[in-house]
Order: C-alpha cells, then sequence, then structure tokens
C-alpha cells in the first residue's frame, strides 16, 4: 500500500513534463550525466526508461524513488 507521501508525490503537477532527460535530471540533483550513468549501471539510481539508444527518467519515479531515499540527520528516514 502506498504511503501518503508517495501519493502526495504523484499528485503534484508535473508542469507538463513527463520524463527527464539525463542532464535535466542532473542539473535538478547537482549531480552528473555521467554520475547518473554510473548509477544506472550499478543499480540504486532513479528509475530510468530505455527509448531506443536514449535514457529518460520518468518524473513520477524520481518523485518515488527521492521519497524512498530521504534521510534526516545523516541516516535513512
Amino acid at each position: 500500500m502506498a504511503s501518503d507521501a508517495m501519493l502526495a508525490a504523484v499528485s503534484v503537477p508535473t508542469g507538463g513534463r513527463e520524463f527527464y532527460t539525463p542532464e535535466l535530471l542532473a542539473s535538478e540533483l547537482s549531480t552528473t550525466p555521467g554520475a547518473l550513468a554510473m548509477l544506472r549501471t550499478r543499480g540504486g539510481g532513479p528509475p530510468f526508461v530505455r527509448v531506443g539508444r536514449r535514457v529518460v527518467y520518468p518524473v513520477v519515479g524520481v518523485r518515488i524513488w527521492a521519497l524512498q531515499h530521504m534521510m534526516t540527520q545523516g541516516g535513512p528516514q
């Protein structure tokens, strides 16, 4: 069963955006596209979709992933 926080995350408007490009998501997360590529290879990163050779990240999936990895006071919540 989904938590209230997850339901809230997926119900917030996305401004019409359905997917992030690796470059845009890296900018949003203050990281690099290379770091996102490493997470795709190793696992543990936000969910992604391959469209041919292109990689995109669903906005809703990224929001849920971020909630699942939220930390407070240096430890997982």
